[in-house]
């Protein structure tokens, strides 16, 4: 009885000290929202000084562990800090988004390489010679690559990036990658038009605006760069990727790629590789010790099977217990941005269902209605975020991160039940394979789409009004 009773104060213990560390990660979460990232600093060092005053009460070794953190973060700020005063840094948002990655590093250490798989390079003479949708010029020092997704469509053309320390990743590599292994038609020609460029890149502060502005020239926007220590490391980049599809990069030798980027770009069967990719996110968990991919992860493989890139994917019947929850709505703002954006709702949610992701007899629309009315935080109507609102973003991360390595640090447990029946680890096929659209059932997602954002952004604004008083609240009592 009392080795039960110890196990239990020890737990009681252990939620306490998480609960401590939550309140931190609330208030400072606060500050950034409602703080100028120019005032960030200063104000952010404060606050973490008088909470490091404030774990009396805790067992040594979580306090320990929290003010262990502290002191990373705390580093950095004073770094930071010092900058600003110095008139060292005069963009607060690069700054800010500066400090956002040097914090994450101190968080988190970089993850091994799972399931390694060897990097193969084309050049892009050997490209130009194998397919006939893909040819490169060059203009003085700029490298243009052309691509289209058969012989009679016209040629798209992209400007190639002129340092090395920037490399594309996405849906132009993807391109090229299918014509390189021969993918189905229908595949290619799902890519175009190509609507986003996204980039990998690196550079020590002094050089990034350079580099942002190269990043800017070739067609990315502010959320469109991911920011890594080293883009010449190939392998742990490719190791970092959502799909197996996307392990594959465009360089200035040519395309880099993995055997498995091409299984899936000439099969059309996809997997999540739902790895820990630091800031950006930690996309699995493990039950009973079977590997399981998180909303975010299987959003993914649904997007690219619902937009045509793709053809199916495998999933485990004791992962639809997991929702996909507020990725339904990501999706359908990004999808109802397209020309074709109700057919390819439609096609998403007939992918969902499949999964469990939808209740008995609901229709599109309320799938979404129901979404919403969970995560009424969601506001439909925004646009691209600007400088700011990939400052704050970016903070939000670091929030999830330093949460994710609290919980793993001092193996603090999760509060999901899983259900277990037997055959729940084997897969099953998801596609779209007997999917017969509605042309009627399109037409009303389109009328009825507009009057469905303004509902949300109603919703959402009386939950931002609610949450407020909250807050405010909150900052009285404290």
């Amino acid at each position: 009885m009392s080795e039960l009773s110890n196990e239990h104060g020890r737990e009681f213990v252990e939620r306490e000290a998480y609960a401590r560390y939550q309140e931190i990660l609330a208030g400072a979460e606060l500050i950034l929202k409602e703080g100028n990232p120019a005032r960030w600093w200063h104000r952010l060092y404060r606050y973490f000084i008088t909470r490091q005053k404030k774990l009396d009460g805790l067992p040594a070794e979580l306090s320990e562990s929290i003010a262990r953190q502290l002191d990373e973060v705390l580093t950095v700020l004073r770094a930071q800090a010092s900058a600003g005063s110095t008139g060292q840094t005069s963009d607060y948002q690069t700054a800010a988004q500066n400090a956002i990655h040097d914090m994450a590093h101190a968080l988190h250490a970089a993850p091994e390489i799972r399931e390694a798989s060897p990097m193969r390079v084309v050049s892009w003479e050997a490209l130009t010679a194998v397919s006939p949708d893909i040819r490169m010029e060059r203009h003085g020092t700029q490298a243009v690559l052309f691509v289209r997704p058969n012989e009679n469509a016209s040629w798209a053309e992209f400007p190639m990036p002129r340092t090395e320390r920037i490399i594309m990743k996405g849906g132009l590599p993807r391109i090229v990658l299918k014509g390189l292994v021969g993918a189905p038609k229908a595949f290619l020609a799902a890519e175009f038009p190509v609507n986003d460029i996204d980039l990998v890149a690196t550079a020590p502060a002094k050089e990034q605006d350079a580099i942002k502005a190269e990043a800017l020239e070739l067609g990315a926007d502010a959320t469109g760069v991911e920011w890594v220590d080293d883009v010449s490391d190939v392998a742990r980049l490719a190791a970092g990727r959502d799909v197996d599809l996307n392990q594959c990069f465009l360089t200035k030798a040519g395309l880099v790629y993995t055997d498995r980027a091409a299984h899936a770009a000439r099969s059309g069967i996809i997997s999540a590789l739902a790895g820990d990719r630091g800031l950006y996110g930690i996309e699995y968990l493990h039950v009973d010790g079977v590997r399981l991919i998180n909303s975010r992860a299987f959003s993914r493989l649904l997007k690219f099977t619902a937009e045509g890139k793709t053809g199916s994917f495998d999933f485990l019947p004791l992962n639809m217990q997991l929702p996909l929850g507020v990725y339904w709505l990501v999706l359908a703002r990004k999808f109802m941005a397209k020309r074709n954006g109700p057919e390819l709702l439609e096609r998403l949610h007939a992918l969902g269902a499949q999964i469990g992701q939808v209740q008995e007899g609901e229709t599109l629309m309320e799938t979404l209605d129901r979404v919403h009315a969970e995560s009424p935080f969601f506001r439909l109507s925004d646009g691209p975020l600007d400088d700011a609102g990939v400052t704050k973003w970016l903070a939000n991360k670091l929030k999830n991160l330093a949460d994710r390595a609290y919980r793993r640090q001092n193996q603090v447990r999760g509060d999901r039940d899983f259900a277990r029946v037997p055959g729940d680890t084997v897969p099953f096929r998801v596609s779209l394979e007997n999917f017969v659209p509605s042309a009627a059932l399109q037409e009303s997602v389109r009328e009825e789409w507009p009057a469905f954002v303004a509902r949300c952004d109603m919703r959402t604004r009386e939950n931002a009004d609610v949450t407020g008083r909250q807050s405010a609240t909150a900052r009285m009592a404290a």
